[in-house]
């Protein structure tokens, strides 16, 4: 991995460049983007979370749910460009939908052991 300013490694102060979002932003979009597009930005990921929350709490989607945080953090200190084309959540989300339809098919592993409380 390559740091902007390696001489403050030592210290432990690592930080990331939101330049890349911001310039990528204004490149493509002008002054109007800069305003739009972290608002788009935060919309999709309060859409992602709404949907991910209101499922019920089963083995399968608190996986996904904890998956998904790992992957947004990552997300995060990348380029406008990695969340308008996220390839690794559409592979994700595929992986999630053929393990749910299998396991419905199966009748096992949905729910949770009776002695958890559910909400």
């Amino acid at each position: 991995m390559n740091f902007v300013q390696p001489e403050h490694l030592a210290a432990g102060v690592v930080g990331t460049m939101p330049t890349v979002y911001w310039g990528e932003v204004y490149a493509n979009f002008g002054i109007p983007g800069l305003a739009v597009a972290p608002l788009l930005l935060g919309a999709w990921l309060t859409i992602v979370n709404a949907i991910v929350v209101s499922v019920k709490r089963r083995p399968l989607q608190l996986a996904l749910l904890a998956i998904l945080m790992v992957h947004f953090k990552n997300v995060g200190v990348a380029s406008f460009s990695v969340y308008v084309v996220d390839l690794k959540l559409v592979m994700l989300l595929l992986v999630y939908f053929f393990l749910t339809v299998r396991l419905r098919l199966r009748g096992d592993g949905m729910t949770y052991p009776a002695s958890v409380p559910r909400r």
